[in-house]
């Protein structure tokens, strides 16, 4: 039997690609045109072929397929259950293939491409909340990492680099099946799947240096869809998940879980979720993505699933509103929240929100030094003893200025502004002397003996000068912009 690793191999080389893919309209912000994607692929090229059975769930000629993954048999495929025969020598693919960067992932097809409601074992994609958690997940050299909830086995797959043993769980065992196929197409041998809920197939697995979870966090009235959290009540499972998490992280351990959660107040937003954390022995980095109103939360997922209530009839908008209105939920808010795992007399909580659009590639260098730096923020009682340590400036930055003409051929700097350019920007504006201050920065030479010689310079008083300088170094460390030499 050939090896779905081979499989990926063939399908990349028969340009089965994301960027082919996109080209007939998918992965664009919005549901594809299937009349124009169809006619887009309506001819004997192998890439039109699989893009028919694999992503816009069309029927093909058997003698089509086979010649198209040649020399892939399909029966390895009917084997494994990802290709059922049709009448008339036709097949059929149980699961839409769908390239996500090095990974090939599998997943359900979606009602618009099926014609059918979701499936209550339905195997979501990935979506937008799988991006966002994918970004904000730390990325170290983990020994153990679990996955909780893991669906088609995206986070598993894509923590494999850089984690020694993985154990992925799910209470769907139709979702374990296609991370299965995932794990195997994309030759990870590193990950162990078990069925169950929440912690409770690796209770006795624990301490785990890495947590990541997205788990079924819609809030909605009691459905059957498990993808979506059906059997919860409000955002209760989000709730569960962050008070067990700390008892099974490692120390130093980090867990980074994706969640809706509700409030009745704009302003007060991180509240609820900093109290079912409290303390816990953790630190904690509440990211918010996105607030919508509960309005706006019913219109988006009554337009993305039509979801069925425990009587069969589709949940109407009115009877989901009144749920929330129970709630208590004006407001539910998307984020991500990161934990660490630390003895200490001082724990910290932080609230940001945050947007995507201003992050630039994965975020997990710039979580890590922020992690490392609002610790030692949390147990610094003076601001002006950070002068004191040999701070450098972190890698990935830039600093960008307007100049406006002086005459002469003189410019004048009117504006500078520093963004770090992976992870979230957090620009800032800087006087010329902070942006001077900047760039002396070495991370070997301690702050105030740098300050103090700009100080003696400008003919301004030295100590004076270090001692102001403790709010300026605080906050670009809060910010991430600085970071200390690592112990070696």
């Amino acid at each position: 039997m050939h090896s779905l690793a081979t499989f990926k191999t063939i399908l990349a080389d028969r340009g089965y690609t994301r960027r082919n893919l996109h080209a007939i309209g998918a992965f664009r912000g919005e549901p594809i045109n299937r009349r124009a994607a169809l006619d887009a692929t309506d001819s004997e090229l192998a890439w039109h072929t699989l893009a028919r059975i694999f992503f816009l769930n069309v029927p093909v000629p058997a003698q089509a397929l086979a010649r198209a993954l040649a020399p892939f048999a399909l029966d390895d495929l009917r084997s494994r259950g990802i290709l059922i025969k049709e009448p008339g020598d036709l097949v059929r693919s149980q699961a839409a293939i769908v390239p996500v960067g090095e990974l090939l992932t599998f997943r359900d097809f979606e009602p618009g491409e099926t014609g059918h409601p979701l499936r209550p074992d339905h195997v979501l994609g990935v979506g937008m909340a799988t991006s966002m958690l994918s970004t904000l997940t730390v990325r170290f050299d983990a020994s153990r990492m679990l996955d909780l909830g893991t669906g088609q086995g995206f986070h598993a797959m894509a923590a494999a680099g850089h984690c020694g043993r993985i154990i992925a769980t799910d209470v769907n065992p139709r979702a374990l099946t296609f991370a299965r196929w995932g794990i195997e197409a994309n030759a990870i041998d590193n990950v162990e799947l078990r069925q169950g809920s929440l912690y409770e197939p690796v209770a006795a697995e624990a301490p785990f240096d890495l947590i990541v979870s997205n788990p079924p966090f819609i809030i909605s009235p009691k459905h059957d869809l498990v993808c979506l959290g059906g059997e919860s009540e409000g955002d209760d499972l989000v709730q569960r998940l962050v008070h067990l998490t700390p008892a099974l992280l490692a120390e130093g351990g980090f867990a980074c879980l994706a969640c809706n959660w509700h409030h009745a107040d704009a302003d007060a937003w991180s509240r609820r979720p900093r109290h079912w954390l409290n303390n816990g022995g953790c630190d904690a980095w509440l990211i918010r993505i996105r607030e919508q109103t509960a309005a706006e939360y019913v219109d988006q997922w009554m337009s993305e699933a039509s979801i069925a209530g425990p009587d069969g009839a589709a949940i109407s908008r009115e009877s989901w509103t009144d749920s929330l209105q129970r709630l208590g939920a004006a407001f539910v808010s998307l984020g991500v929240l990161v934990i660490r795992k630390r003895t200490s007399e001082r724990h910290w909580f932080r609230a940001d929100s945050l947007s995507l659009e201003d992050c630039t590639g994965d975020a997990s260098e710039q979580i890590l030094r922020i992690f490392d730096n609002q610790t030692l923020l949390a147990e610094c009682d003076d601001k002006s003893e950070l002068a004191e340590l040999a701070w450098g400036l972190a890698p990935r930055h830039e600093l960008v200025q307007r100049r406006k003409g002086t005459g002469g051929g003189g410019w004048s700097v009117e504006q500078s502004r520093l963004r770090q350019t992976s992870g979230f920007a957090f620009e800032v504006e800087l006087d010329s002397h902070a942006a001077e201050l900047l760039g002396f920065l070495d991370g070997m030479t301690p702050s105030r003996e740098i300050i103090a010689v700009m100080a003696k310079r400008m003919k301004a008083d030295p100590e004076h000068a270090v001692k102001a300088s403790g709010a300026f170094l605080s906050h670009l460390a809060e910010l991430g912009y600085l970071q200390l030499p690592r112990e070696t």
